[in-house]
This record gives C-alpha cells, sequence and structure tokens, in this order.
C-alpha cells in the first residue's frame, strides 16, 4: 500500500520535473564537457550542435533526480554491513546476508520489470547470447517502464535539448534499447555481452572472474538464492537515509569480485544518472550529487560497428 501511493505521488509531480529540466537545460557552468562529441550513436542528431553540459548542472540534475524519489525503498531494506575489509586483506568478516529485503519491494514496477530479465542471460561471456521473441519483449516492457518513470523521461528530455537525440517518449526507448541492450563481444568469436547484462546482473571471463555485478537488487536475488556470500565492505555512505553507495566485497559462485553499488535506489534512477553520464562525460568520471554528497560516476564505451554502447557504468567512493 505505501508503494503503491508513493507511485502515485511521483506521477503527481512528474510535470513539475520536466518543467524545471526545461529551465535548467540552458544553464552554463565551469569545467563544461570537451567530450559531447564522442558518442556516435545512429539514434544521436547528426546535424544538431550538441550543447555543452557543465559540471555544475551534472550536479544539480543529479540532486533533484535523487531529491524526487518520494518511495523510499531503502527504508524497506535491512543492510547489514558487519566487518571492515582493509585494501587486499580479503576474509570473511560477514556471517550474515548483506541485505534483506521486505516482500512489498518486489511489486514496484520498475523493480519488477528488472527482475524478469535476470535470468535471461549467459553469464560467461564465451557464450553466444540468443535472445528469444519473449526476452526481447520483457526488455521493451523494462524500457516502457523506465520511460513511463518521471526520473528516466526527465534525463531524457535534458539529453534531448542538448541535441543529443529528439525529444519524443519513442526515441527515448530507441535509445536506451540500443545503448543498453545492443548486443557486442568483449572477446574474440562470440557475442556474449551487453551493457546491462555487465552493470545490472554479472558477468563470468574464462578465468571464471567476475565482473560487472553493479545492482543492489540483482545482488539480493543472489544472496537470497545462495549464489553470492557476501563477505565485508571497504567503505560506505548514507543519502539521507533514502539510499545508501557501498564498495562490497563478495564471491559469487566460483569467483571473487569487490564492486561499487547504489543501495536502495531504484532502477530509473540508475538508469538515468548512468545514462546521463555515459552520454555527458563518456569514459571519464563524471561529478554528481546526492542529499550534498558530491561523488564520482564512471562510465566506459564499448564501440562495434561506429556506434558506442555502454561498457561499464557504476558509482565511485
Amino acid at each position: 500500500m505505501y508503494l503503491t501511493s508513493c507511485i502515485r505521488r511521483n506521477l503527481l509531480i512528474n510535470l513539475f520535473v520536466h518543467l524545471s529540466f526545461f529551465y535548467h537545460a540552458t544553464g552554463q557552468g565551469s569545467n563544461v564537457n570537451k567530450n559531447s562529441k564522442s558518442n556516435n550513436n545512429n539514434v544521436i542528431s547528426q546535424d544538431k550542435k550538441l550543447s555543452p553540459i557543465s559540471d555544475m548542472e551534472l550536479q544539480r540534475i543529479t540532486e533533484e533526480l535523487f531529491q524526487r524519489d518520494s518511495c523510499c525503498i531503502y527504508k524497506n531494506i535491512t543492510v547489514s554491513y558487519q566487518g571492515w575489509i582493509k585494501g587486499d586483506n580479503i576474509t570473511d568478516n560477514a556471517p550474515k546476508p548483506l541485505l534483506k529485503v521486505s516482500s512489498n519491494v518486489s511489486s514496484h514496477p520498475t523493480i519488477k520489470k528488472l527482475s524478469n530479465l535476470f535470468d535471461n542471460y549467459e553469464s560467461d561471456i564465451r557464450q553466444t547470447e540468443v535472445v528469444t521473441r519473449e526476452e526481447s519483449k520483457e526488455e521493451d516492457e523494462f524500457i516502457d517502464a523506465l520511460v513511463s518513470s518521471d526520473v528516466t523521461t526527465a534525463v531524457m528530455n535534458f539529453l534531448a535539448t542538448k541535441g543529443y537525440f529528439a525529444m519524443n517518449p519513442q526515441t527515448y526507448k530507441t535509445v536506451l534499447k540500443s545503448i543498453w541492450f545492443h548486443l557486442y563481444s568483449r572477446i574474440k568469436g562470440s557475442i556474449g555481452s551487453s551493457g546491462f547484462e555487465h552493470v545490472f546482473l554479472v558477468e563470468k571471463k574464462k578465468d571464471n572472474s567476475i565482473v560487472g555485478l553493479h545492482n543492489w537488487i540483482f545482488f539480493a536475488k543472489q544472496e537470497s538464492l545462495n549464489n553470492l556470500n557476501y563477505l565485508g565492505y571497504g567503505r560506505k555512505v548514507l543519502f539521507d537515509n533514502k539510499a545508501a553507495l557501498a564498495k562490497l566485497h563478495f564471491n559469487y559462485k566460483e569467483g571473487y569480485k569487490a564492486s561499487t553499488m547504489f543501495i536502495g535506489t531504484l532502477p530509473e534512477l540508475d538508469v538515468a544518472i548512468y545514462t546521463l553520464c555515459f552520454y555527458a562525460r563518456p569514459n571519464a568520471k563524471c561529478r554528481v550529487s546526492f542529499a550534498g554528497h558530491k561523488f564520482n560516476v564512471q562510465t566506459y564505451t564499448w564501440q562495434r560497428d561506429n556506434q558506442d554502447f555502454v561498457g561499464a557504468a557504476f558509482p565511485l567512493i
């Protein structure tokens, strides 16, 4: 009931978010982005000059996005950080799981649509991905849910005003499908990866080492299935008791991983922040702000057929 009411409130403030972003779209500041034109997706407007995006704009926009979250999913999560891990001295300092998630969280529209995608991918990057019609439909349904959210739409509107693509919902869906779900090869001989799989799920290399896994929802799911053993944390920061950012150490099946991720954020916020930084600061640190805390998001692009796709995206701490 609580989550349903917060969804309704988000719909009511949707118009105000969009108006705010239009107002800020022409704002200027210091440290103007000089890499804006490095992305070359065929969905980007090639005949329109891209307007620069300043660090000040990035921090203002991301702060507004964070403050718009009235659902406060984080309050429905119990986080047990337990033992601190220093540097490379990796031991199991956490006898209990990291996350305990209330059952009503899974009913949130974008969390539900995201969770439907978890069994659609081969984690081994040597295995060519075969996307079925049903799996493609689930991807589209997730994207539809994203674009229906005020957070993702506000970011796409902002990028549209900067000249990256046309301002309409169908274009936004095409863009998100392309940069996040287009398949490419991280190793020669197999088309077995995508930005979405890397960031929101997990990938396994030839030596069984683990890459990716920067999403708390997938993390919690794998803990519940006993596929993931949380070992402890390196650093953490709390954003006004609405979300957190942490560096986590864990074993996933056969492989060890240290990974940074947000905890308690909605999928639309993660996608919005990473997409914004993918365009505004490709292959560079992107200065953002949550609850007055300034930090960086790192994105990397992956190029195939003269187009740029999300290679990786994660917060730094």
